[in-house]
């Protein structure tokens, strides 16, 4: 194998099937709409019911063990959810200590609002491709556009609702067939003259290029977001979650509606003074107590504009964690009725201008549907049972235990430069 580009794929188990210790709900469209039509005719099976009717019940069947749909077609499936959160089984899945088993060239390819376990896939894997060569010609390059999943289309001008002009079309075959050129073919076109790493900006509307990922530069800037109250507090009850309005439509949208739920915990900046360019992996660290053995923490970071839209910066997924898998071991840590547990999400993955005139909004909630599945917040699994019960969860933010979203933030000098 001389060279290969995967595109929009993964790093970890952990951000595919499995988000900050939360299983991807995603995986029974995927497999109701792409795998069983075929397999249901290879076996001689009456045609499936259509997907519209029969949505909302197999996103929402507890246990997922007794959901009966998929077992003649995808046994797998199954398999897969006797294996919880980072269960040594699922290391055949685990790339990030594989990096030396090749030596082929490698184009990692991905965008910002691609499906969460792609910017952290592609990101991470060419950090892990650089690191293993270390002392020879790394021969990886990255991308990152502003797009959703798939290839991206020329002359596309939008992700979702969110405008990034000309700037961000990208001739997908002609990039990978240069770099499938040079490496395969030994053709001299100049790829690894480039460098390695470009990534497109939104907000800016721009290209930046960089010898290395992270951006060279980027230095750390903490918001430590208050109220009058030193803390918050709300019932979330698994059997009404927060809803994903836009669920079926990729991209970014206007989430601005989203806080007027009564579980939902947000916080904004003053007005911008000036541009504040993000690029990298975001941090929030979240004080937490509550009543149940378990909730799952969801931190999403909005670009809020003078008008009052708030543009999500990602896909679902990298902004999520269940508090009992917070030390990310196959060891669940249930949680202590009154006892307060700091909760770090750490790999908020977004490339984003803040324009001046703008906030930064930091929003809380503990459901965030159908994407994953909910947290029963009884202590048990929602693999194997399925009764749920309110959690009383409160979140602090004050002087002792602060509310934080630590910022990669940009040079001013590096957006000068960028390509327009």
């Amino acid at each position: 194998l001389k060279a290969m580009a995967p595109a929009m794929t993964f790093a970890s188990p952990w951000q595919f099937w499995y988000s900050g210790g939360v299983w991807d709900n995603s995986w029974i469209a995927w497999i109701y709409n792409n795998i069983a039509p075929d397999r249901r005719k290879r076996l001689g099976l009456l045609p499936e019911t259509p997907w519209d009717s029969v949505r909302d019940r197999l996103r929402t069947t507890v246990p997922l063990l007794s959901l009966k749909d998929l077992e003649g077609v995808a046994p797998w499936y199954y398999e897969w959810l006797k294996h919880p959160a980072y269960d040594p089984w699922w290391n055949w899945a685990e790339l990030r200590d594989k990096y030396g088993r090749t030596s082929a060239a490698v184009l990692n390819f991905s965008a910002w609002h691609d499906e969460a376990y792609g910017p952290h896939g592609a990101t991470t894997n060419f950090a892990g491709l650089v690191a293993a060569r270390r002392g020879s010609p790394a021969r990886s390059a990255l991308i990152m556009g502003p797009w959703s999943h798939g290839v991206p289309r020329m002359g596309r001008t939008a992700v979702g609702e969110r405008e990034y002009g000309p700037a961000g079309s990208l001739d997908y075959d002609e990039t990978i067939l240069r770099w499938m050129d040079r490496y395969v073919r030994n053709i001299d076109n100049g790829v690894d003259h480039e460098k390695p790493v470009r990534v497109f900006v939104l907000g800016s509307n721009k290209w930046i290029t960089s010898d290395a990922w992270p951006i060279p530069g980027t230095t750390p800037d903490t918001i430590i977001f208050e109220k009058v109250s030193e803390s918050t507090v709300f019932a979330a009850d698994p059997k009404n979650p927060v809803v994903d309005p836009y669920a079926e439509t990729a991209g970014a949208h206007d989430y601005r509606d989203i806080v007027r739920r009564n579980d939902v915990v947000f916080f904004d900046t003053k007005p911008l003074t000036s541009d504040l360019t993000v690029v990298g992996a975001m941090r929030a660290e979240v004080a937490i107590s509550t009543d149940a053995p378990d909730v799952d923490i969801w931190a999403k970071v909005y670009d809020v504009g003078p008008d009052g839209t708030a543009y999500n910066l990602m896909s679902p997924g990298l902004d999520v964690v269940r508090a009992s898998y917070r030390r990310a071991t196959a060891q669940r840590d249930l949680l202590k009725p009154g006892t307060i547990y700091r909760v770090s999400l750490g790999d908020l993955l977004a490339a984003n201008t803040f324009k001046r005139g703008h906030m930064i909004r930091l929003a809380i909630m503990t459901t965030f549907a159908p994407h994953f599945t909910r947290n029963l917040q009884t202590g048990e699994l929602e693999s194997t049972s399925a009764a749920s019960r309110v959690a009383h969860v409160t979140i602090h933010h004050n002087d002792l235990r602060p509310l934080r979203l630590i910022l990669p933030v940009l040079p001013a000098s590096v957006m000068l430069s960028a390509d327009k």
